[in-house]
């Protein structure tokens, strides 16, 4: 019975081990490189331009790659700050729209609106004819704004 519910979560969560295993192993590697690369472009550049310009120009390329990393870090919070303002600003728009009640619904307004709907429809009901030839005409204006312009009409 619970099988079907945490099946689901052991696969989550071997996958995250392995994930979480092989990024380890990833930058344990990597670290490596970069130190084995550091010792090669050390001797090599020391051998040329002497150990103070070969320290000096090492030190240079790390403080710069920090840099980068610091600036990188910085603008990756910025925007998840960002994103997480907007979805704050997200949950209270709906918040506040679930709250509003809907104008159909505030009885100030159907108590204002009623008698006024109720008075069109009496005038209405009393001048069929003009109500239905004035209906006819706004439909007809709609109709041909709509209707293209024949090649006659055009000239």
């Amino acid at each position: 019975m619970f099988e079907s519910i945490t099946k689901p979560l052991k696969i989550e969560i071997e996958n995250v081990i392995r994930t979480v295993t092989w990024a380890v192993v990833s930058a344990s590697m990597t670290f490596a490189a970069v130190i084995f690369l550091s010792i090669t472009v050390y001797l090599s550049v020391s051998t040329n331009y002497g150990r103070l310009a070969a320290s000096l120009g090492l030190a240079g390329f790390f403080v710069a790659v920090a840099a980068i990393a610091v600036l990188v870090l910085v603008v990756s919070r910025g925007r998840r700050r960002a994103a997480q303002r907007t979805e704050r600003e997200d949950i209270e728009h709906e918040q506040k729209e679930e709250r509003t009640t809907p104008p159909w619904t505030d009885m100030g307004v159907v108590a204002t609106v009623l008698p006024v709907a109720a008075k069109a429809a009496q005038l209405v009901m009393r001048h069929k004819g003009t109500a239905l030839f004035t209906g006819a005409a706004l439909v007809s204006v709609a109709l041909l704004k709509r209707r293209p312009l024949t090649h006659a009409e055009k000239a």
